[in-house]
């Protein structure tokens, strides 16, 4: 993404390449840590780092991709480094909120992807577009489009953690149901269902079987609640090509443009 964004207009390759590296790593980081809180055994279709080397070497190994990244970034527009780093702040605080689930609701769900996910796709975005010299309301605008496409991202990986084979993603299936997080498609369930098992309670106390999470999954696709979030992750794609709408025609809006509309039709 900020490869592709700052081919809006002249700009230094090796700075782009820095920059985005840096921030792929700060990706990376954040999966190798996530993997570790949530108990995951692969990624990637591999045993999760800490599986390998354990859970200490797995924190530090996080901790060293975070400062290669701010090593990469030392060169960087001071714009840039403030992004990212407030980005990683807020992907810290969705990480907690989602620890705590203090909060249920789809309001709650979208403050806490926009914090896990959406910051650093829009700090990608904003970062690309510095680099290419754009003025501050086009980088609003490639800011709000990396949001859009973050919290569209999460969404369909919510979907595919319920409803893909782990041998294509290469990761646990129903991972989320058996940590308890409550995902939008649990959310529009427990919302609208009638009365029936005590699911809200199950998944706070971490005890689903692997038989009930598919008869949960069941209940969800009979209730409409995974349809609704494929509906709200097109919505989400849709928000984001209405901001790029606002820039002017050339190849790389077009490519933002399959990348936004390939979020909500994953393979």
């Amino acid at each position: 993404m900020v490869a592709v964004v700052a081919t809006y207009a002249p700009h230094n390759p090796e700075q782009v390449k820095r920059v985005g590296a840096a921030i792929e790593l700060i990706h990376l980081a954040s999966l190798v840590h996530d993997d570790l809180l949530d108990g995951a055994s692969t990624r990637r279709s591999r045993p999760a780092l800490y599986r390998v080397c354990g859970s200490t070497p797995a924190v530090l190994a996080g901790d060293y991709l975070f400062a290669s990244a701010f090593d990469l970034l030392s060169n960087a527009p001071q714009d840039i480094l403030k992004k990212v780093t407030r980005a990683i702040r807020a992907m810290c605080e969705g990480e907690i909120a989602e620890l705590l689930q203090s909060d249920c609701s789809e309001a709650g769900y979208y403050r806490r992807v926009e914090k896990k996910t959406a910051v650093l796709m829009a700090a990608a975005c904003a970062s690309g577009a510095i680099l290419a010299g754009m003025d501050q309301p086009r980088i609003a605008i490639l800011e709000t489009l990396g949001h859009h496409m973050g919290i569209a991202f999460q969404i369909a990986d919510d979907l595919l953690d319920l409803e893909a084979d782990p041998a294509i993603t290469g990761k646990d299936a129903w991972q989320d149901i058996r940590r308890g997080v409550v995902t939008l498609p649990l959310i529009h369930f427990l919302s609208t269902a009638p009365p029936g098992p005590p699911w809200l309670e199950k998944l706070a106390a971490g005890t689903i079987s692997h038989e009930e999470a598919g008869v949960l999954l069941a209940s969800l696709r009979e209730a409409g609640s995974l349809e609704y979030a494929r509906q709200q992750a097109a919505r989400h794609v849709s928000l984001a090509l209405q901001a790029l709408e606002q820039l002017p025609p050339s190849r790389a809006r077009d490519t933002l443009a399959r990348m936004a509309a390939d979020i909500a039709t994953p393979a």
